[in-house]
Formats: structure tokens, C-alpha cells, sequence
């Protein structure tokens, strides 16, 4: 949601031809990244151990990896 929240203000920056909102895409994305990074993620590592560390591997963050 966080992804797709961001996105749908980088195309509403385009489509306005909006620099503000632009930037406010970016911050909003780097507030969303240090959210998930510094209190969602530690949570989650501390609540399911290993099996999330192992998770987190196999998994990109905010794109998919394709194999």
C-alpha cells in the first residue's frame, strides 16, 4: 500500500506537471522506507525469527525480484 500510495503521487505529480508534488512523493516515499526499515522490520524479525530473516532473502523489498 505504501508502494502504491507513493506511485499514485508520482503520476499525479506528472500529470499536474507539479513539482511540489513531486517532492512530496519523495518524502513520503523515504517516510515510508524508514518506517519499515526501523520499526516494522525489527518487530517483525524479533516476533517470527528465523523464518522471517530467511523471508527477507528471498524477497525484494519494494520490487519483486524476478527470476
Amino acid at each position: 500500500m505504501s508502494l502504491g500510495g507513493t506511485i499514485l503521487f508520482v503520476g499525479l505529480g506528472f500529470y499536474t506537471r507539479s513539482i511540489s508534488i513531486l517532492l512530496f512523493s519523495i518524502l513520503l516515499f523515504l517516510l515510508f522506507h524508514i518506517v519499515a526499515v526501523y520499526f516494522e522490520e525489527p518487530g517483525l524479525t524479533e516476533r517470527f525469527g528465523e523464518s522471517y530473516i530467511e523471508y527477507k532473502k528471498s524477497v525484494g523489498r519494494w520490487v519483486p525480484r524476478i527470476r
